[in-house]
């Protein structure tokens, strides 16, 4: 069964805002790694110093960047489908399996960033910035 037929213009308009919304998706993520990392290296540097092993100061980070994006996640679908009916928008399966692949990636990059700068903060620096 053929759908409705697509003006070019309008293809391109949607081509176009996916992709738009695909990029600003990985840098929201990243920018939010980035800022979890830097707003709690106090947090870190004492974890570091009463004896917190790398793995668990890792995966502290990991979990909260994960729990946070998978609860935006989750809201944000649920908005969405409420605007998608209010606007008598039609929902498919693939709409919310895009964007979950989206969130995917941007978790998975984000993921990269707070591992690579989680042990990067050296106790005695965090103590003296603050």
């Amino acid at each position: 069964m053929a759908g409705p037929a697509v003006a070019a213009k309008e293809y391109l308009s949607a081509v176009f805002m996916t992709i738009v919304s695909f990029l600003l998706t990985q840098l929201i993520g990243v920018v939010y790694a980035i800022m979890l990392i830097s707003f709690r290296k106090f947090d870190i540097a004492t974890l570091r110093a009463i004896g917190w092993g790398a793995s668990h100061i890792r995966a502290l980070a990991i979990g909260e960047f994960s729990l946070t994006i998978v609860l935006g996640y989750i809201i944000g679908a649920i908005i969405g489908a409420i605007m998608l009916t209010i606007y008598s928008i039609p929902m498919t399966i693939y709409s919310f399996l895009g964007s979950l692949i989206t969130v995917a990636i941007s978790m998975g990059i984000g993921l990269l960033a707070v591992y690579k700068r989680v042990l990067g903060i050296p106790p005695m620096e965090a103590f003296r910035a603050r």
